[in-house]
């Protein structure tokens, strides 16, 4: 704290009139400048022309009398350079802080528990040092830390979905996102699997910041002799490589009651891992945006349990509660994009 000594002395005279001085005056000291506090609204330093004291301090010579209380002195000159004195404010838990009136706003406790009352959160891009007599809790301001409690909330990690997107599957486009093959009518099964139309995308790229990606393909699954059994599988492939099984995705089908004639729609889905292990056969892939495939293939166990897709054979109309012919299914496709809800790390006040 003290002068500077670097302050610029020269420019002509050294001395202004009264009339040259600023209109912000204080009543004893004279006029003044002032820097509002971004905290307080009051004023973080402040620096002072002298006002004359006494006939003595008048200007003799065209020079101040040295022994002026304040800095310079005159009853019609002053000086035209000063020295500013710098003073840094240290606030404690039990300040009293005042607004730029003079009003006492409460202290800084007050004032943090106002802006963060209990249950309020806030955010880092880095985590925040232990509370020095609890390492489960945080001091986010260290003068609060005898009174305020912190505790982590979020790490950063905690994953969201940041892309939903869900269409039915009559389109060639999923939902302006991908490639999309279309189901528009019944489809028979075989004995061997293939593909089932309506749950082929191709080309998806997921958002930015995706982790995991679920694919979820609704359709609607009949019989086609009295005790039908199947199996689907989902299959995937990144960029403009061969679709690959993901072992574990598996469902199937059976009804050995004879004449049950099972009819329901169904779901298969599966949650796929980015930036990990690659191993498309447990959906996991290396990239972190990788252009990706999905599909859903399906067969039948022999021709004497035949099944089929897309197609409700029992429709009941609105007019009658008998059921009428067969009509077809749409099937719905979901993909969701999930990663972290925000980069940053989440801390809540918890007393």
């Amino acid at each position: 704290m003290g002068a500077d000594a670097q302050l610029p002395m020269t420019g002509g005279s050294e001395y202004i009139t009264e009339s040259q001085l600023p209109s912000h005056s204080h009543p004893y000291y004279g006029p003044y400048f002032a820097q509002t506090n971004r905290l307080t609204g009051g004023p973080t330093f402040m620096t002072y022309m002298g006002r004359q004291l006494n006939a003595s301090d008048a200007i003799t010579n065209g020079s101040p009398d040295q022994a002026t209380e304040v800095i310079g002195s005159g009853q019609a000159y002053y000086p035209k350079y000063i020295q500013t004195y710098m003073w840094t404010k240290v606030l404690y838990y039990d300040s009293i802080i005042y607004s730029a009136s003079g009003d006492a706003m409460g202290t800084f406790a007050d004032v943090l528990g106002s802006l963060y009352p209990v249950g309020a959160q806030i955010y880092r891009t880095s985590a925040i040092s232990a509370h020095p007599s609890d390492a489960t809790k945080v001091q986010p301001f260290p003068t609060e830390a005898p009174l305020q409690q912190w505790q982590l909330v979020d790490n950063g990690s905690n994953i969201v979905p940041l892309e939903y997107l869900s269409q039915d599957c009559t389109s060639t486009s999923f939902c302006g996102r991908a490639d999309m093959t279309p189901a528009t009518a019944r489809q028979d099964l075989t004995t061997a699997f293939l593909p089932i139309t309506g749950s082929i995308v191709e080309n998806f790229t997921p958002v930015l910041g995706t982790k995991k990606i679920k694919y979820a393909f609704q359709f609607m699954y009949r019989d086609k002799d009295a005790n039908p059994m199947a199996g689907f599988r989902i299959e995937v492939k990144e960029g403009n490589g061969s679709f690959t099984e993901v072992t574990e995705s598996h469902i199937s089908f059976y009804d050995g009651l004879a004449n049950i004639n099972p009819l329901f729609m169904t779901e298969i889905s599966w949650t796929f891992v980015l930036d990990d292990v690659d191993d498309s056969t447990v959906g996991s892939f290396a990239a972190e945006r990788p252009v990706l495939g999905f599909r859903v293939t399906g067969r039948e166990v022999a021709s004497h349990v035949e099944a089929a897709v897309h197609e409700n054979a029992r429709y009941i109309t609105d007019t009658s509660g008998s059921s009428s012919s067969p009509r077809f299914r749409t099937p719905t496709l979901e993909i969701v994009s999930m990663g972290p809800e925000t980069q940053a790390i989440t801390y809540q006040r918890t007393a």
